[in-house]
């Protein structure tokens, strides 16, 4: 029997349909996992050269400054112990921001010298698909590494 009228009948189009319906169900998860990594990678990588410009601007003008991260934001601003830096900024961020996901509340103190004054770690709290998911801050350097969510 020959069709009269060219087309797709009512059941290519389901098939087609239910094809692309099965490659998003495979596609969709593995999108969400690569853009959850780079979102740790980029908060890692932002609280990183926030940290590095820190202690830059603390050695170079003798200042004492503090990171401090709550969840989402964070805000680079002068030590509460440090007069000149406050007559210099107040009390006010120097830098601040938000990052894409929530972190444990965390300080991180910067001499007068550039120089760390407590050892410690922050990063995203659970395991992930990020190559860089931690920083590990010593007295004298930061290093982005793979923590994986144990610290």
């Amino acid at each position: 029997m020959d069709r009269k009228i060219k087309g797709l009948t009512i059941i290519e189009i389901v098939i087609v349909i239910s094809i692309i319906a099965v490659l998003l169900s495979i596609a969709i998860p593995a999108f969400l996992k690569k853009r959850n990594a780079y979102n740790i990678q980029n908060d890692i990588n932002t609280l990183y050269s926030i940290l590095q410009e820190g202690r830059m601007k603390a050695f170079a003008e003798k200042i004492e400054l503090e990171l401090t991260i709550n969840g989402k934001s964070y805000c680079l601003q002068c030590s509460r112990v440090d007069t000149d830096c406050i007559n210099q900024y107040g009390n006010n961020c120097i830098l601040s921001g938000t990052l894409h996901f929530d972190y444990p509340d965390t300080t991180v103190s910067i001499s007068k010298r550039g120089t760390f004054k407590q050892k410690l770690t922050i990063g995203y709290p659970s395991s992930n698909e990020a190559n860089k998911d931690c920083l590990k801050i010593s007295n004298i350097k930061v290093s982005m590494e793979k923590c994986d969510g144990s610290f």
